[in-house]
């Protein structure tokens, strides 16, 4: 995952540098334009094609992350000693999830950008030819946004950390709630 999200953003880059020289260089206009959107949508085609095939293993990972807190926790609160074991599975899924959010997000932030270049030069230009395909590219780079999902039930970004955050301190009291009923009975 970390190598295809990287091969991502670099393409993003690259693309980034063709739309600033497609102001300057008109020569290879129409074949640079076509390039660019050939690139958007083969791009989108692949991280759906990477959602159906990943995007429910992301999402389990979300859920061992959850799980496996409330199993901590549960440990802990009971005062088990057998928690390292799961205590070293919540850090390697809390860890997986994060770096993957991290990646996913600045493949997110690439796909973004191209837009707002898009929109930029769109003010800059000149030619209302240009001008007009400028603003079509930016239509294009925005629907063809690159985003990854975990099975279409969220998106794989840092929001993904805050929802994870939530989760487990929502867990958390309601597992010391239950705890203190239990103790009072």
């Amino acid at each position: 995952m970390f190598y295809v999200t990287n091969l991502f953003i670099d393409r993003f880059k690259f693309i980034n540098i063709k739309i600033f020289n497609l102001m300057s260089d008109t020569s290879n206009y129409s074949h640079n334009l076509f390039y660019i959107n050939k690139f958007l949508k083969i791009t989108s085609k692949i991280i759906n094609e990477i959602n159906k095939n990943l995007g429910w293993t992301l999402l389990f990972c979300q859920f061992g992350v959850i799980g496996f807190t409330n199993d901590v926790i549960e440990m802990l609160i009971k005062g088990s000693e057998n928690s390292f074991l799961l205590l070293f599975y919540l850090l390697f899924f809390l860890l997986l999830v994060v770096l993957i959010s991290f990646q996913c997000n600045r493949v997110e932030k690439c796909g973004e950008k191209i837009s707002r270049i898009c929109y930029k030069l769109h003010f800059l230009a000149e030619d209302e030819a240009i001008k007009q395909d400028l603003f079509v590219l930016a239509m294009y780079a925005k629907r063809w946004k690159p985003v990854f999902s975990a099975a279409g039930f969220n998106n794989i970004n840092q929001s993904t950390l805050n929802f994870l955050f939530f989760a487990v301190v929502t867990n958390f009291v309601i597992i010391l709630q239950f705890g203190n009923m239990t103790n009072n009975y």
